[in-house]
């Protein structure tokens, strides 16, 4: 049964793993000393309407806060496993904050929004793991 294969998953994940994936934030917020003067990074972007209701959302670690559902769905999160939706830059974020995220298996660097993952989650040889150099903004 389902339920049983997620307990023996549970079971065989070590503690300190979980330890790890418990203590990782969904996003960063951090000020910034060059411009826009803040930076925001989550797996894969945010919705286009009330970015900062999804960024307070993701720092509380909410799972019920119904502003991070995609298109309603309690099991899907835009932040995570959002795509043409969450490529863009929030109107509420322009001139204050360089949006950063991967996920989407491409790179497009902006002004203020930066999608860098190539790989998309599954390296080769040909599309490697890739780092950010900021505030230069080179790959």
């Amino acid at each position: 049964s389902k339920k049983k294969a997620r307990e023996q998953f549970v079971e065989a994940v070590p503690d300190s793993h979980k330890e790890f994936l418990e203590s990782l934030n969904w996003v960063v917020d951090i000020k910034v000393d060059f411009e826009p003067g803040r930076l925001v990074c989550v797996h894969a972007g945010l919705l286009p309407d009330n970015a900062e209701d999804q960024i307070s959302a993701l720092k509380k670690r909410d799972l019920q806060a119904p502003i991070l559902f995609e298109n309603g769905l309690v099991y899907r999160f835009a932040a995570f496993c959002g795509r043409e939706n969450v490529v863009s830059m929030p109107d509420e974020l322009v001139g204050k904050s360089l949006l950063i995220s991967g996920h989407h298996g491409f790179n497009m660097i902006g002004e203020e929004r930066i999608i860098f993952d190539k790989s998309g989650g599954r390296p080769t040889a040909y599309k490697p793991l890739q780092a950010l150099i900021l505030p230069e903004r080179k790959i």
